[in-house]
């Protein structure tokens, strides 16, 4: 019955403390401004554009030592063989 008791009273906690959350992200919202929240996405997009771009570059010269550095190591191999 102790923990039934104690299990209300942390549930009547979590729900106060979620009712006051609410309420500030409430008034947080009511705060926004959609022009500047448009723009900061306009600007997290351009950016990911960049940094997508960027990775696609970097995994391309990757690959391309890749294939370099196998092609030196078969020639090598190849030499060894003779």
């Amino acid at each position: 019955m102790c923990d039934k008791i104690k299990s209300m009273k942390s549930n009547e906690q979590t729900v106060a403390m979620f009712g006051k959350l609410a309420q500030v992200m409430n008034q947080q919202m009511n705060s926004v401004d959609a022009v500047q929240m448009a723009q900061s996405m306009e600007s997290l997009n351009q950016q990911m554009d960049n940094i997508m771009i960027n990775n696609k570059m970097m995994g391309e010269m990757m690959q391309q030592n890749t294939l370099t550095e196998d092609a030196t190591a078969d020639q090598m191999l190849n030499v060894l063989k003779q």
